[in-house]
């Protein structure tokens, strides 16, 4: 028989018990619907992820911290400001000359910056509330995030700063551009807790991502109001090593272990995405686990609808092999009878699952996430949905084996007794 006719003959022999087929199809159904949205769960979060941590230009830039570091609220959550509540307060493990000369000693080291934080009380303007800040955070020269609207701070004028996106409404602005060129004022307290507002101007707008949740200022306006909260030099709070932007992969990773060698952590963009592909590999290979439990479930019942139709065919089997149908081609039509379970129930429980997720993309966007651009709560790429069909395929193979083995091992002349 050609390989089309065996594929007909198999398809024809599933529609014979209908019901007990859509119960089959419908197990192997339930395990790849499954698996589709928790793989499409994961391919989301994980491509806004990249695209966000991506978006930031850092060339040849490392991030290097001392042990410890920030506490403070939640960048993404604007509460209203709490005059009595305790603020956060700057680290005491901080960077001193002594350790950005041995930075500099480090072999492909261009420079080294020092990177401060001020912590500011709240932020309003004329008319509105005032809502608690996370640390004003340094913009730095070559560590670029993309704007929504506007341009980064001047290096020489300290009064511009570029506003995180999160703000705009609590502020009263309708859009990035209505905030442009517009005043804010933010409260500082100095050592002694005393209170005093600064002004600034709005200049630019951070696009809305995990990257650009921190107001920004320019180096020497942080510097000022870091040494005015605290009336005293206490050094930066991390460094960003600059090494040639066209430094070879294994030299930028030999920089990081030099320096990690020094005792003190090294990170760039990339080691930042791999760690949080680390984090969702593992949540989605969690959540998979109890998708492939359904599979299971659904090639048991692919092996007992194969053994059921052995025994009600077995007179059938043996007029076939009677007429000369040799023993392979037996188990060809049951072990594609067994493909074909897994196909179908793989196909229709995908094709749903991507359905299903592009409605919960369409009601997550015009709700939860709509502040957050580009964000598909689902994504299905091809590259991760189809090992989904073959699996099943596979699935079905591996589970038909043993009732195609039957089939095919039937003594024609038994079988054509058989009652």
């Amino acid at each position: 028989m050609k390989v089309i006719d065996i594929i007909k003959t198999s398809n024809t022999n599933l529609l014979r018990s209908k019901l007990r087929t859509f119960l089959t199809v419908l197990a192997v159904f339930i395990g790849t619907f499954t698996l589709t949205l928790t793989t499409g769960l994961g391919e989301g979060v994980r491509d806004f992820v990249n695209k966000q941590i991506s978006a930031v230009s850092a060339d040849g830039l490392i991030a290097v911290f001392p042990t410890g570091g920030f506490g403070g609220s939640n960048p993404l959550e604007i509460k209203e400001y709490n005059p009595d509540k305790q603020k956060q307060t700057i680290s005491a493990t901080t960077f001193s000359d002594d350790d950005v000369t041995k930075l500099k000693e480090v072999k492909n080291v261009k420079d080294v910056l020092k990177v401060y934080n001020a912590l500011p009380e709240y932020i309003t303007r004329e008319g509105q509330k005032k809502y608690e800040m996370p640390p004003f955070d340094q913009h730095i020269e070559g560590f670029e995030t993309p704007l929504a609207a506007g341009r980064v701070p001047d290096v020489n004028k300290n009064n511009e700063v570029v506003l995180a996106y999160s703000y705009l409404k609590p502020l009263g602005f309708n859009n990035p551009e209505d905030a442009l060129g517009k005043k804010v004022k933010v409260g500082f307290k100095d050592n002694k807790g005393e209170l005093k507002e600064f002004e600034y101007e709005i200049v630019g707008v951070l696009v809305n991502s995990l990257s650009g949740a921190f107001t920004r200022a320019n180096l020497a306006e942080i510097e000022r109001l870091s040494l005015y909260q605290t009336k005293r030099d206490t050094g930066a709070i991390s460094l960003v090593v600059a090494t040639d932007p066209k430094l070879s992969k294994d030299d930028f990773n030999q920089v990081k272990k030099d320096i990690r060698a020094k005792g003190y952590s090294a990170t760039s963009v990339d080691d930042q995405i791999n760690q949080l592909n680390t984090i969702i590999d593992t949540i989605q290979t969690v959540l998979n686990g109890f998708a492939m439990i359904v599979i299971i479930a659904g090639a048991i019942g692919i092996i007992n609808t194969l053994l059921m139709a052995v025994y009600e065919r077995t007179r059938e089997i043996g007029l076939m092999k009677a007429l000369g149908m040799k023993s392979g081609e037996v188990f060809t039509v049951f072990a594609i009878e067994a493909v074909l379970l897994g196909f179908w129930g793989g196909l229709i429980g995908i094709l749903t699952g991507i359905g299903v997720g592009y409605l919960v993309n369409y009601v997550a966007s015009a709700t939860l996430l709509k502040d957050l651009h580009g964000f598909n709560l689902m994504a299905f790429p091809l590259i991760a949905t189809l090992p989904i069909l073959l699996g099943t395929m596979v699935v079905g193979l591996l589970s038909g084996t043993l009732p195609a083995i039957k089939a095919s091992r039937l003594n024609p002349i038994e079988a054509l007794r058989y009652e």
